[in-house]
């Protein structure tokens, strides 16, 4: 097979899951370094850092606040590993042999990654609304969930990531069926 390592479009897709992946690393470590922050302040043993009325939502409210924190550094550790998928398959097209059994599974498992970011999505809306409902004095707004045009794109991308996986398995199989008639 010929090698496109020189696509300028395989570049770029490289580059942009590098720093989505650098991006979402440490924004969920920071995520994951305030949970016990939040925890000592809201138990006093950390003092007059966020002390008084105006401190942060997640200083007044810890439960709601650490339920957040970690529901955003899950969503960031599926994308880390979206991406990180995406990367590696990237790096077999570049070699110019992308129809591999290793492909298909990291076709599956970015749509299972994906589907897991879509209800993380909703996990973090959901509890951002709660806090934030909260925070205002108000009561929670319990179980509401507005769909928009981005969840049914994300739903479509789960979907297609489910059947390029099946199309690649395939393509795989038929390839190997081909390779051992000849």
């Amino acid at each position: 097979m010929p090698n496109i390592s020189n696509d300028p479009l395989l570049g770029l897709g490289k580059a942009f899951a590098i720093i989505l992946q650098i991006a979402s690393a440490l924004v969920g470590g920071l995520a994951l370094l305030l949970i016990p922050l939040a925890i000592l302040i809201n138990q006093g043993i950390i003092t007059g850092i966020f002390d008084g009325p105006n401190a942060p939502l997640f200083v007044q409210y810890p439960i709601s606040g650490v339920a957040l924190l970690l529901a955003i550094a899950l969503f960031l550790a599926a994308c880390f590993l979206f991406f990180g998928k995406l990367r590696a398959m990237i790096g077999t097209i570049g070699e110019g042999d992308p129809f591999t059994p290793e492909n298909a599974q990291r076709l599956r498992m970015m749509a299972w990654l994906a589907l897991a970011i879509q209800v993380l999505a909703l996990v973090v809306a959901w509890l951002r609304v709660h806090s934030g409902s909260l925070w205002a004095g108000r009561e929670g707004p319990g179980l509401f969930v507005d769909f928009g045009r981005e969840d049914i794109i994300g739903a479509m991308t789960v979907i297609v990531l489910f059947i390029l996986a099946r199309v690649f398995s395939h393509g795989t199989a038929m390839r190997e069926d081909l390779e051992g008639t000849v």
